[in-house]
């Protein structure tokens, strides 16, 4: 169905808040200014005009805190690991067509940003799309929340934690595609996955965007897009409790909501 305000078909998303920690621990139930990272990446998503519905995949943990608030989407159990929380991600979301995927540990993601990445995918070909971030545009706003950096011949880029993806060709490719997704932060083992000639170009700083899409489409069988975005919150992500005070800090600085 299309969106009213901009025309677009409206997607379904697909939160993924499966992440547990030892001891207890719950990442997407951080607090990052008062709020569980998980509730701040809900509102940015379910705000978006371009979704029309949204559904988490959830931990133990952020199912009861979901229940507690009365949060009205489907919620279903996360996976033991990254496949089978995917599988799950397909089974609320993924009737057919396209679909949003969000990482739950996002703390600046907004409903601008989520409809600006969902905007740039809307029209084009592909079945697969990932954004990155350029370093210098990443650290303006976010200098201090750690990321990796991999350099390309265009420049250093970190990669997003939103995606959209054709639900067909996620399940056709779903044990190939989540090879990406866990190793996205590791750019010496995505590039092992791609291939040596890949890894050579790397160590040579001659790799460029447009080569390792297309080796990515061939190696996982889908039609990969990389978006270059301008919006750096797509990757500004809590990986560890040593984050939170850069992220609060942040937070004190930036307009509320």
């Amino acid at each position: 169905m299309p969106d009213r305000l901009s025309g677009r078909m409206a997607m379904k998303a697909v939160v993924l808040a499966g992440d547990s920690r030892g001891g207890g621990e719950c990442r997407p139930l951080w607090p990052v200014g008062g709020r569980p990272l998980v509730d701040r990446v809900l509102q940015a998503v379910t705000a978006a005009p371009s979704v029309e519905s949204v559904a988490v995949v959830a931990s133990p943990a952020v199912a009861g805190y979901l229940g507690r608030i009365g949060w009205g989407g489907r919620v279903a159990a996360a996976g033991p690991d990254l496949p089978a929380s995917l599988q799950q991600a397909l089974a609320v979301g993924g009737g057919g067509g396209r679909m949003l995927l969000a990482a739950a540990d996002l703390p600046f993601v907004t409903p601008g940003v989520v409809e600006r990445f969902v905007g740039v995918c809307t029209g084009r070909e592909g079945d697969f799309f990932y954004p990155v971030v350029g370093r210098d545009c990443y650290e303006r706003q976010f200098a201090g929340l750690r990321r990796t950096y991999v350099r390309l011949r265009e420049g250093e880029f970190t990669g997003g934690n939103l995606f959209v993806v054709d639900s067909g060709a996620l399940r056709r490719g779903l044990p190939r595609v989540e090879k990406l997704l866990a190793w996205r932060k590791s750019p010496w083992r995505l590039a092992g996955l791609l291939g040596w000639g890949i890894l050579w170009r790397l160590v040579c700083r001659r790799l460029t965007i447009d080569r390792v899409t297309a080796r990515f489409s061939q190696v996982m069988s889908v039609d990969a897009r990389v978006i270059v975005s301008d919006d750096p919150a797509v990757a500004a992500d809590i990986d560890g409790r040593e984050d939170l005070p850069v992220a609060e800090a942040i937070a004190g600085r930036r307009p509320a909501g």
